[in-house]
């Protein structure tokens, strides 16, 4: 899981290819219109189909939830730089794939 400062091709290439890595075979997307999406896995050839509503919503509903659960966190780490919006921002992302891989891991390895 990482955090990408912005939604791309490249950027959503590089993000399905580290969730292939813990795939057996060549797994189907249902993704929205979103031409980013679209692109990357045409490029990468792997199969999609378009949905704008049902099994594709049920997993974005849980983007919300995580974002409230982190909105304190997030504001928090990056107060000291209010005067430096890129370094604000860099640090942000950082502050999050940091953020991120530290679930990742207590979730796989250390919750019970």
């Amino acid at each position: 899981m990482r955090v990408y400062p912005t939604r791309n091709s490249l950027t959503t290439e590089s993000f399905i290819k580290g969730v292939l890595k813990y795939c057996d075979g060549k797994p189907e997307f249902i993704v929205d219109d979103a031409p980013w999406l679209r692109d990357a896995l045409k490029e990468l050839g792997l199969t999609h189909h378009n949905q704008a509503r049902g099994l594709r919503s049920l997993i974005e509903s849980a983007f919300p939830s995580f974002k409230q659960h982190t909105k304190t966190f997030f504001n928090k780490i990056t107060v000291n730089l209010k005067h430096n919006t890129h370094l604000r921002w860099k640090r942000a992302v950082e502050c999050w794939n940091l953020f991120c891989k530290t679930f990742t891991y207590y979730y796989n390895h250390l919750r019970r």
